[in-house]
């Protein structure tokens, strides 16, 4: 997996998003969508760390911790969980859609990424 690459892609993705999400936010005249879609990308880019950090972890150790494993996978979600707490807390500076859709960016970029390579 090539992270560099990966986050490029991501980037390139967001800003995609973000200029769906510019469009409705000028529709709405609401722009928490836009912001939303920003904490939702950042959310989503720490996970993606966590999850190659605790990859590499594993591999590492050469036996898989259980304990270890857990402890990540419940720290991504509280992570994700705190995203969308702040957007339901703060929504009139994220918009809980936004902060959904953006903490799927790197899932999206994945699959584009992997589909082309395997084409």
């Amino acid at each position: 997996m090539d992270i560099k690459n990966i986050l490029k892609k991501s980037v390139i993705v967001f800003f995609v998003g973000e200029l769906v999400f510019l469009l409705i936010s000028l529709y709405f005249n609401d722009f928490s969508f836009m912001t939303g879609f920003l904490l939702g990308y950042l959310v989503s880019i720490i996970t993606f760390f966590m999850t190659v950090k605790m990859t590499d972890t594993i591999i590492s150790l050469k036996q898989g911790s259980p304990i270890l494993v857990g402890m990540f996978f419940v720290l991504k979600l509280v992570l994700i969980a705190v995203a969308f707490y702040l957007s339901i807390i703060f929504s009139q500076f994220f918009h809980l859609a936004g902060t959904f859709i953006g903490c799927l960016i790197m899932k999206v970029t994945l699959q584009i990424y992997y589909r082309k390579e395997v084409s």
